[in-house]
């Protein structure tokens, strides 16, 4: 016998940019979303990546 649990839903999103600059340089952004009959998450990501 195993634990009973409700059902998730299963919808969910990823949306990112990336924007080169000069001199290698490259700043990005991410947004993720799990979007769920009974709950919600959220992340929102973003850096600088520098490459010589």
């Amino acid at each position: 016998m195993g634990p009973a649990s409700a059902r998730n839903g299963r919808d969910g999103a990823v949306v990112g940019t990336d924007l080169e600059l000069p001199n290698g340089l490259v700043a990005y952004a991410n947004y993720g979303a799990q979007l769920r009959d009974d709950t919600t998450a959220q992340a929102i990501t973003g850096g600088l990546r520098f490459a010589w």
